[in-house]
């Protein structure tokens, strides 16, 4: 039930997807979320999901697949040739809320995925909490010396933002720059960056946050 809904989720995506780069000229990029709770199939229904973006878009590199930290290491993706292939083929792999499992760096070891998405709990307060503030530095710089690009979720204020700018974290997502928005919402506007709701105050002067 799960696979058929996200698969649907995916089609509705992708469609949404193509009608957003058909008239924006900035670089986009749409990540799709990957359930793999069924870890007998969890395989095939990776495969089905990367199938489907193939024959859905033109620009594969634009598109990430977005599966949850506890989903891709007990699934053993890092060993996963499915994986290189769909790495390969130009789409990204997300390790999405990352700190919400038994988060260990020995998921560093033969990493097979590109992008690193830390979750909300470890961003929130970061600029209060000293373990917080410490443990992201760290993630943050093996990432980097990894070649893995680092999202940080769940941002909410400018302490927040100016400690993760602090870190060179290569993008930014959260409440701070916009809430959810429906289709209808996106195509209203001329440029991407219109999407961005903040503050008049707020400085967004950082080449690598976006």
């Amino acid at each position: 039930m799960v696979h058929t809904l996200d698969k649907l989720v995916c089609e509705k995506a992708m469609s949404y997807f193509q009608r957003i780069l058909s008239r924006c000229e900035d670089e986009v990029q749409l990540s799709v979320n990957c359930s793999l709770l069924d870890e007998e199939h969890g395989l095939q229904y990776l495969s089905d999901l990367f199938n489907l973006i193939q024959t859905s878009t033109n620009k594969p590199n634009q598109v990430g697949i977005e599966i949850t930290e506890s989903s891709y290491f007990a699934n053993s993706l890092n060993n996963s040739n499915l994986i290189n292939t769909i790495r390969n083929k130009g789409v990204q792999v997300f390790v999405d809320d990352f700190g919400t499992g038994n988060s260990s760096f020995s998921y560093f070891n033969d990493f097979q995925f590109d992008v690193l998405k830390i979750d909300r709990n470890f961003i929130q307060d970061i600029h209060q909490v000293r373990q917080k503030y410490f443990a992201v530095k760290m993630l943050v710089e093996l990432s980097h010396e990894l070649g893995i690009s680092v999202v940080a979720e769940g941002v909410e204020c400018n302490e927040e933002l100016e400690i993760l700018k602090e870190f060179d974290v290569d993008f930014v997502q959260g409440y701070l720059f916009s809430k959810p928005l429906s289709m209808e919402a996106i195509m209203e506007v001329d440029e991407v960056n219109d999407l961005i709701q903040v503050d008049s105050n707020l400085d967004l002067a950082y080449q690598n946050v976006s």
